[in-house]
């Protein structure tokens, strides 16, 4: 993965986790905070990224980067792991 577009993927998953820890946050209805803990690349252009909640659950995302046209950046979806 190049270094800049892994940069770039850190700092989007640092955005998302803050995303989801906020209060306010219509799902989030157990104040939970998440905190990126691992980032496992797949490929030039993709990732899993894992995330830590406060309730000892992981959020499991995938990452996929758009490099032209207007929806050029990091794209994800994500899904809860009961743990």
């Amino acid at each position: 993965m190049n270094k800049g577009i892994a940069i770039e993927l850190q700092e989007f998953c640092e955005t998302i986790a803050n995303r989801y820890s906020n209060v306010t946050r219509v799902g989030n209805v157990n104040n939970e905070s998440f905190t990126v803990e691992e980032i496992i690349p797949t490929s030039d252009h993709s990732a899993c990224v894992n995330f830590s909640k406060t309730g000892g659950k992981v959020a499991v995302a995938f990452f996929y980067y758009i490099n032209k046209g207007r929806s050029k950046g990091w794209k994800y979806f994500s899904q809860q792991i009961l743990t």
